[in-house]
């Protein structure tokens, strides 16, 4: 159950067979048990798929926080 990597490639996995859900939900839990997690992900290429998935987006950072979006001077 403390095997973060498992969770990773099961994530990698559904991803790459198109199951969103369970791509998400893994990468969740892998994330939770080491936050390095988030990094690979953003940058693993298992991943392409879910690129355009705000859920995903979120999960990993790549959507820029409220603040980030405000106007500058």
């Amino acid at each position: 159950p403390g095997a973060d990597y498992i969770y990773y490639s099961l994530a990698a996995s559904y991803s790459m067979s198109g199951n969103t859900g369970a791509a998400v939900e893994n990468l969740q839990k892998a994330i939770s048990l080491n936050n390095d997690n988030r990094i690979y992900a953003r940058n693993d290429v298992d991943f392409a798929r879910l690129l355009a998935e705000r859920e995903f987006a979120d999960l990993v950072g790549l959507n820029p926080s409220p603040a980030d979006e405000s106007p500058q001077p």
